[in-house]
């Protein structure tokens, strides 16, 4: 496997997505979904055995600043609905 791509951060969030994606079928069983599935599982296995690392690498580098920007849009939500829940009145 030298000179492969390997497992990443995006590798990962798409087998994740694919796990998701059966799940969910099992239940809907929809031919539509389970086409969905099977690019996922290819798309994922396509960057796995990749050996255009350096277009891999750019990839992943790409989602790992969307999942940044996702991380702190929620991380600045969750603080201005923590800052000054309480107000104190020091009036007596």
């Amino acid at each position: 496997m030298r000179g492969r791509n390997g497992t990443d951060e995006l590798y990962i969030a798409a087998i994740a997505v694919y796990l998701l994606l059966i799940v969910i079928n099992v239940f809907v069983r929809s031919r539509i979904l389970s086409a969905v599935v099977w690019i996922v599982f290819i798309l994922a296995m396509f960057r796995f055995f990749s050996k255009d690392t350096y277009r891999r690498q750019a990839e992943n580098q790409k989602f790992l600043q969307i999942v940044d920007k996702i991380k702190n849009l929620i991380s600045d939500d969750c603080q201005k609905n923590s800052i000054n829940q309480f107000r104190y009145d020091n009036t007596l």
